[in-house]
């Protein structure tokens, strides 16, 4: 049972990655089919396509973040904030 449940909890991720990038690609695209309509243009279609994959690859950024933090993986954090001034390398070569 353990099993069904792990193998459904990554289904559900992979369909998540997806519909987070997606969305916005086709989203953006409509828009700007419609705004090449609406203004005579021919290029509106290309730019939002590619403003929709950018807010797509930012959706599926944010959400590996957040499982990564949820999941406890300490070797992804970012270990710069743990630093404290004395732990910090100083060039002494003068």
């Amino acid at each position: 049972m353990y099993n069904v449940r792990v193998v459904m909890k990554a289904l559900i991720t992979i369909t998540q990655f997806g519909i987070d990038m997606i969305v916005p690609i086709f989203l953006c695209s409509m828009v700007g089919r419609w705004l090449d309509g609406k203004l005579g243009t021919s290029w509106i279609f290309i730019a939002m396509f590619f403003v929709g994959a950018a807010a797509g690859a930012s959706n599926v950024y944010r959400l590996a973040r957040r499982l990564m933090r949820e999941s406890g993986d300490v070797r992804h954090r970012d270990m710069a904030e743990h630093v404290t001034a004395e732990e910090e390398p100083t060039d002494d070569r003068d």
